[in-house]
């Protein structure tokens, strides 16, 4: 690497008025390159055109035929190719925790119409540790004369679902998960309405950006399902009607952060013609001074002074600085320096890295005797795909470290399990801290009733 003949050789260009760019050339190309237009392009389409294949669905953790994990899930039986013109119908199901997992407490279906034709309460079939009653509204006393299981659920729904229907919602592969049905023609609002590095928006937030509508507030006491599978319906409708272009253009901002950044409106002209480096410093009067060991460069330069050493350089350099002169000093050792500058570079990029790792840990407890693994496992599943589990078991209680593939399944677990109660027995969720400390709250409340 030869710095100086890079600096001395370089051009320096005009200032161009003309190439700087309008807000409405920042607003297009911002557009251009989001991530919706980037997967559905600038044109209006059909509702086929955001129909997931079955590919997305692997990727999305749908229940698909044949795959591992699925083989006791019913198929709506809807073998039928979708057209522009089949039955959009939104779907939306709430869920709680039981001995198994989650299980479906309320399902609801809407028609394209917005006409609720399904609305069920539904019976878990295990024991129930926890109602979710903050986020599902479902409650131990709505569900104590209920009957309906899940399998009259699933036959009401193949009865009323035609051929060609397609169904909507938002993160739709957990309600067709917690009903244990196929359905081979899905629109998925989240996965709609991206963001980049595959982050989605939560539907409350899309409804009152998009539609601007309240839903899932604090008065209804958790979700209503019928309201959410409306909610998911009309965003599709809507961005099938106004297509992906618009749709960005319109809420760009409002909902995807967008802000152009002001630039200022004068243009300062270049003072002289594009010249090169030196030349443009002798037209101004100043002179340009080399100091270093012989290189094969030849530069076209008025003074250039070789040296054996850097030490004689670096003497030199003392010197010539006290004299109004620009100079460029060069090392032989300036590729080592890149070389230990992309070495801490690495280790910056490794401890990056293990922060991530550390932010997808959470640690639980304390879980009744004898619990396994394979129910932490069970238990964790439900909120994101599990790394690894670790066993801790202390000399008081069992605990376990859950890591997470995904930083939202850790969130998800922090937000949902933490004061869970598993057999009777409430449980913490919360980031990793040394085992020493797993029993503290214990040994604390030991020492104050002594």
């Amino acid at each position: 690497i030869n710095v100086a003949s890079g600096i001395f050789s370089s051009d320096v260009p005009k200032a161009d008025c003309s190439s700087v760019p309008t807000p409405d050339d920042k607003l297009q190309k911002a557009v251009k390159h989001h991530p919706v237009v980037t997967k559905y392009g600038m044109q209006k389409r059909g509702i086929t055109a955001y129909v997931l294949t079955q590919e997305e669905m692997i990727k999305n953790h749908y229940p698909v035929k044949g795959i591992r994990g699925f083989d006791d899930f019913k198929c709506t039986g809807n073998n039928v190719c979708v057209t522009d013109d089949s039955p959009l119908y939104g779907l939306d199901c709430e869920m709680c925790v039981t001995e198994k997992g989650y299980e479906l407490t309320r399902v609801s279906l809407v028609d394209s119409d917005g006409n609720c034709v399904l609305d069920e309460l539904v019976k878990p079939q295990s024991r129930v540790l926890n109602y979710l009653t903050k986020f599902s509204g479902v409650t131990a006393a709505m569900l104590q004369p209920v009957t309906t299981t899940l399998q009259f659920v699933q036959a009401k729904l193949r009865m009323l679902l035609p051929g060609d229907a397609v169904l909507v919602g938002h993160s739709l592969n957990n309600d067709l998960i917690a009903l244990k049905l196929i359905h081979q023609h899905v629109i998925d609002t989240s996965l709609l309405y991206r963001k980049e590095f595959g982050q989605k928006f939560k539907l409350k937030v899309l409804a009152e950006m998009v539609l601007k509508r309240q839903i899932q507030t604090e008065e209804n006491n958790g979700h209503n399902p019928t309201e959410d599978a409306l909610a998911a319906l009309e965003l599709a409708q809507y961005f099938i009607k106004t297509g992906p272009h618009q749709v960005v253009e319109l809420h760009l901002e409002e909902l995807w952060g967008y802000k152009p950044k002001e630039e200022s409106s004068e243009c300062s002209p270049a003072p002289t013609p594009s010249h090169r480096f030196t030349d443009i410093l002798r037209t101004i009067g100043r002179s340009v001074t080399y100091l270093g060991k012989r290189s094969d460069v030849a530069l076209d330069l008025s003074n250039q002074q070789w040296y054996s050493s850097d030490r004689e350089v670096l003497s030199s350099f003392r010197k010539q600085t006290k004299n109004s002169l620009l100079s460029v000093l060069q090392f032989s050792s300036f590729s080592e320096h890149l070389k230990r500058h992309s070495a801490h570079q690495e280790q910056l990029y490794q401890s990056v890295c293990s922060d991530l790792r550390d932010m997808c840990v959470v640690f639980a407890g304390p879980f009744p005797p004898d619990f396994s693994e394979r129910e932490v496992r069970r238990l964790f599943c439900c909120c994101g795909r599990v790394r690894n589990i670790q066993m801790l078991n202390t000399s008081v209680r069992i605990h376990a470290e859950v890591e997470f593939e995904m930083l939202e399944g850790a969130l998800m677990a922090l937000k949902v399990l933490d004061g869970l109660s598993v057999l009777g027995q409430p449980i913490k969720v919360q980031r990793p801290v040394y085992e020493s400390m797993l029993d503290l709250d214990l040994y604390l409340g030991t020492l104050l009733d002594d």
